[in-house]
């Protein structure tokens, strides 16, 4: 309706495009970006949404010009930092892509969860897994959907990468939680519960090592024992809606 009354709005058409993107329909979502900037080439925030939409579709280099004449026109907008960090990933170029996901989070830390976890892989590419592993604690907490490694093909060597942490670093709590929701996604419940009982008492207060370890007792029907997880998860979490979930999965199960 906006481009009827007024078909010459650079921003209608970007925002047309956004939502076309979001429905699937990335045809449509380019043809609608590139109306927008034949329409205003100057509008940073337009141009960077085509160089996103282009990076998403593989178009990595097209990606990279565009965001450039993006940031050029707005310094200041984190996405585009962001965008950009995971096109220069996408060519492997791992410490290009840290610059601008750090320039991206510095603008903004909690706006993109997405750019924690693209960070994080950039971390893991370089071979620093203490640092992934905090940034993955970052994204993990904004949107529990990222975790450290969802391909079962890669299953094996990043529990390999994991193992690395050494015994007396402060993140060791960490990689053991990581370690534990790999094998329960493997389905290896005495292991996972092994990993993540050493998780709990590495690092005690970490709500994630207890979700973990109640979630792989309750893949088992041991509903007083996940209880007793989900409820120190929550204590130490607060109203964190995984925990919260799974405490009233538990306690449904219990008969309460």
């Amino acid at each position: 309706n906006a481009l009827v009354l007024k078909p010459d709005c650079a921003w209608a058409w970007a925002y047309l495009a956004r939502c076309q993107t979001a429905s699937g329909d990335f045809a449509g979502a380019r043809e609608s970006l590139e109306k927008g900037v034949a329409l205003d080439p100057g509008c940073g925030w337009i141009r960077s949404w085509r160089g996103e939409h282009a990076r998403r579709a593989g178009k990595t280099r097209a990606a990279l010009a565009d965001l450039e004449k993006a940031l050029a026109a707005e310094p200041d907008y984190e996405l585009a930092y962001a965008w950009r960090g995971g096109a220069w990933r996408a060519l492997g170029k791992p410490r290009r892509a840290l610059a601008d996901l750090d320039a991206s989070i510095a603008l903004d830390p909690t706006y993109v969860e997405w750019c924690w976890f693209e960070r994080m892989n950039a971390h893991r590419e370089l071979g620093q897994i203490g640092d992934a592993l905090e940034d993955l604690q970052s994204a993990h907490a904004l949107n529990p959907k990222f975790v450290w490694e969802n391909d079962p093909k890669k299953f094996s060597s990043a529990l390999k990468a994991l193992a690395k942490v050494p015994a007396r670093d402060p993140r060791r709590g960490l990689a053991l939680s990581w370690r534990g929701e790999i094998l329960l996604r493997m389905r290896d419940f005495p292991g996972a519960e092994k990993e993540l009982s050493l998780a709990v008492k590495a690092a005690p207060k970490l709500p994630l090592a207890r979700l973990l370890r109640g979630r792989g007792r309750a893949e088992r029907e041991r509903w007083n024992e996940a209880m007793l997880d989900f409820e120190a998860a929550v204590a130490l979490s607060g109203e964190n809606g995984v925990a919260l979930a799974w405490r009233g999965k538990a306690k449904l199960r219990s008969g309460d």
